[in-house]
């Protein structure tokens, strides 16, 4: 009797987890998901590497300026302005 009883309320059980769960997506849908979550992985790679080539543009376009815009020849030290006050 203890048997049916314990068989039973794990039945119960069972079916009500099972009525509650999500229903799973057919596969067809599950398939989609797939391939739309693969080509927002490689979007989000592209516009990573998109990223990296303007950044490094920009630090080669950055060293070129910094490179002509430093004098090649030494100057003298500016000549230090003073005021004086009475």
């Amino acid at each position: 009797m203890k048997l049916v009883v314990i068989l039973g309320t794990v039945g119960l059980l069972s079916g009500a987890l099972w009525m509650f769960q999500p229903p799973s997506p057919d596969p067809q849908e599950r398939t989609r998901q797939q391939q739309q979550q693969r080509l927002n992985d490689l979007s989000d790679a592209s516009d990573a590497e998109r990223d990296r080539y303007r950044d490094a543009g920009n630090d080669l376009v950055d060293d070129e300026n910094q490179r002509r815009l430093t004098p090649s020849e030494p100057r003298p030290p500016e000549p230090r302005v003073r005021i004086r006050l009475p």
